[in-house]
């Protein structure tokens, strides 16, 4: 059911009808951000929206301990620590590389548009 969650709630005709424009003015920047966007969309359509073992993060360069006790301590305070994840916590080699122009064209039919359409975390 998680690829009909998403397909269901990130298809156009659903995004559309969400206001950002309004949230962006009661939230802030972290509006547009899209750990803020992805759970607004998936619960607008009704999704039930709970942390997935493999979605978690593998946060090699958060420095994992190594000593087992440290390790289930690092475990308990960081509950989306996974170390097989395929997510990769701070691989952000492409942050700064230009958006497609098919994509771009895309972006730009958001009104108002935003300033910028980077990473804020």
């Amino acid at each position: 059911f998680r690829a009909e969650a998403l397909l269901d709630a990130f298809d156009p005709k659903q995004i559309v009808r969400l206001d950002f424009a309004s949230m962006e003015l009661k939230e802030g920047h972290k509006a547009m951000s899209s750990d803020f966007a992805m759970l607004v969309a998936l619960a607008a359509r009704g999704w039930r929206v709970y942390p997935w073992r493999e979605a978690a993060e593998n946060m090699a360069k958060r420095g994992i301990p190594t000593g087992k006790e440290a390790l289930e301590d690092f475990a308990k305070r960081y509950p989306a620590y996974n170390p097989e994840a395929a997510f990769q916590h701070n691989r952000k080699e492409h942050y700064t590389s230009p958006v497609a122009p098919a994509e771009d064209a895309l972006i730009r039919r958001v009104r108002p548009h935003p300033a910028q359409v980077s990473c804020h975390g």
